[in-house]
C-alpha cells in the first residue's frame, strides 16, 4: 500500500485485501465508508494518496479493536478466575 513505485491498481488491490482481514462492518460497508472518508476517487490517478489515507485509517480501527478485544480478554480471564463466569457472550464476536 505504501509503496508509491507499485502500480495504483495494485495498491487498490491491496486495500481490498486489508478490508478482507479486518472489516468491522462487513466488507461493502467498511469500503464504502473508507471511500468516502478517504475520498478515493474513480481514478486513482486523481488522487493516489487516498489509498494510504484510507489504509491509515482502516489500520487505526484495528489498533482500537485489537486492544479493545485484549481489555476484554483479560477481564473475562480475571472473571472467571473469580468464579464470576456470567456465560456472557465476547461482544466482538457474532453470536452463534
Amino acid at each position: 500500500m505504501h509503496d508509491a513505485r507499485l502500480p495504483l491498481r495494485r495498491r487498490h488491490s491491496a486495500l481490498r485485501t486489508c478490508i478482507t482481514l479486518f472489516a468491522p462492518h462487513g466488507f461493502r460497508a467498511t469500503y464504502h465508508h473508507l471511500t468516502l472518508s478517504a475520498a478515493i476517487p474513480r481514478r486513482l490517478e486523481a488522487d493516489p494518496d487516498a489509498l494510504v489515507r484510507a489504509v491509515e485509517e482502516l489500520h487505526e480501527a484495528r489498533v482500537l479493536w485489537l486492544a479493545r478485544a485484549e481489555e476484554y480478554a483479560a477481564r473475562r480471564r480475571a472473571e472467571k478466575r473469580a468464579g464470576c463466569d456470567d456465560g456472557m457472550p465476547n461482544p466482538h464476536w457474532p453470536a452463534g
